[in-house]
């Protein structure tokens, strides 16, 4: 598509009409779009480009029917953009593709199977409950304002830092087939409750293999269940958690270095009685602990 619009287009609303079969950000077919608030997409476009949109200050509603794919940055900085239309297939989501879309509140989930890093990023008006029973590669949530989040069986990939600083977050499920990245909860402090699915593998640390910080900055973490995937409590994972009350912990066998050092509030640990190695200072300053099932 060539450039359609001169600098200083007064347009409010473009139909991009069926004919069209595609649209890219090379030409940049949008840019002197200083008061565009509507885009109705045709049926023909499967595909939007990267950058396409990207800093159209005035845009507020995407009709994209048959769209499922964005990519990358395509509305980032869109920041009056409040409503979206994509299709009713699989939807992929690429970088920064809604980043900083301050006035983004919902979009519908239940079709969503890849997100990647950065996507919804600084949308902090993005909130409710998120529901993704198709998801299969996840990132990009930070500093949102979403309240709960729960992924299917068929998550193949979290990246790190997935949910930091989304200070709304309440409740987590998170059901795959992988591992726990590091930082994916940092510093969400209203968190209360997170459950690892069955299938999740174990926790991992940043690139140098020193820090973990999953759940660093989550005051308000009372309860955790670790799925029957994860053999391994690493070390430092919950130390400081002052408000943990419960973590389930049904197949791990091996409980870290101060891994609950300074859980103060901590008052019951379950598993299934095989933990056998508690590695140096994993329980100091637990004064709560009533209840860690043991046999060897």
């Amino acid at each position: 598509m060539a450039k359609l619009f001169a600098a200083d287009d007064f347009s409010k609303e473009i139909v991009v009409g069926d004919e069209i079969t595609g649209i890219s950000a090379e030409a940049s077919p949008f840019k002197g779009c200083v008061s565009l608030k509507t885009v109705y997409i045709g049926k023909r476009i499967s595909h939007i480009g990267d950058y396409v949109f990207k800093d159209l200050k005035t845009l507020e509603c995407v009709r994209m029917p048959n769209v499922d794919t964005i990519g990358r940055s395509a509305f980032e900085n869109c920041s009056a953009l409040k409503d979206v239309e994509w299709s009713d297939g699989d939807i992929s989501i690429g970088k920064y593709a809604f980043q900083n879309c301050t006035a983004l509140e919902s979009v519908a989930w239940e079709n969503v199977i890849h997100i990647d890093a950065g996507a919804f990023s600084g949308c902090t008006n993005l909130s409710g409950d998120i529901d993704m029973p198709k998801i299969k590669y996840l990132c990009g949530f930070s500093q949102s304002s979403i309240s709960s989040i729960r992924t299917g069986g068929d998550l193949t990939f979290i990246g790190p830092s997935a949910f930091a600083n989304c200070q709304w977050l309440k409740s987590a499920e998170i059901n795959g087939k992988c591992s726990i990245p590091w930082r994916i909860f940092f510093k969400c402090s209203s968190l209360e409750t997170v459950k690892f699915g069955d299938g999740m593998t174990g926790f991992t640390y940043n690139s140098t293999g020193t820090l973990s910080q999953h759940f660093d900055g989550c005051e308000s973490l009372e309860d955790v269940y670790i799925g029957k995937g994860i053999t391994t409590v690493i070390d430092k994972l919950f130390i400081g958690r002052d408000s943990l009350k419960k973590v389930a912990i049904p197949n791990v066998r091996k409980i870290g270095s101060q891994s609950f050092q300074g859980c103060s509030s901590l008052s019951k640990v379950i598993t299934d009685g095989n933990v056998t190695t508690i590695n140096d200072f994993a329980f100091k300053d637990c004064r709560s602990l009533e209840e860690l099932s043991l046999k060897n």
